[in-house]
């Protein structure tokens, strides 16, 4: 099926494939029109506008399967989930030390985290169906919340969003070794 016919499935408010195909502020991933029997979802770009506190670099989410929400909540998920950030807005020491806050909530006290490698890349798994990774400039958290698949699989699956799924996966390059700006106010 042709990458083109995706498109009609993506939020009217999120970006098309080609516009994530162009997006240049940090390289993006994906898993190809369909994955495992779930299909490409949306595709959204997110970020803040000038002056607002909470987010100040754009993001990206890239969504597989259909979502389902819980009765009477705004609550709501798919199968697969991929935010990509840029690699200074959640550096792997800063991701750390936010899963370990994380682990003190009552609603973490079954949840781990252990270090990892998704193809030559530093990962961290939170959990059984959270991977964070860090390749290029881009910081990556792949959630995959279906028993029937595992975290660490998605993340190793995971291909420039420039390549289709067909095509043979290279380890993805190594975190760009430059320092991060000082976050204003830290």
């Amino acid at each position: 099926m042709a990458l083109a016919c995706f498109e009609e499935w993506l939020n009217p408010n999120g970006i098309s494939l080609e516009e994530a195909r162009r997006f240049d502020e940090f390289p993006l991933y994906w898993l190809g029109g369909t994955y495992d029997g779930y299909d490409l979802n949306e595709i959204n770009s997110w970020g803040s506008e000038p002056g607002d506190e909470y987010y100040t670099e754009p993001g990206v989410t890239i969504t597989y399967g259909e979502e389902t929400c819980a009765e009477n909540s705004s609550n709501c998920w798919t199968p697969i989930w991929i935010d990509i950030e840029p690699y200074c807005q959640s550096s792997p020491e800063e991701t750390l030390a936010w899963l370990e806050h994380l682990l003190t909530l009552p609603e973490y006290g079954d949840y781990t985290i252990s270090e990892a490698e998704v193809r030559g890349v530093k990962a961290y798994r939170f959990g059984e169906s959270r991977t964070y990774l860090w390749t290029a400039s881009s910081a990556i958290i792949v959630d995959a919340n279906t028993a029937d698949l595992r975290t660490m699989q998605v993340a190793e699956d995971l291909i420039p969003i420039s390549e289709d799924s067909d095509t043979t996966q290279e380890p993805p390059p190594p975190p760009v070794s430059t320092s991060c700006p000082e976050t204003p106010g830290a």
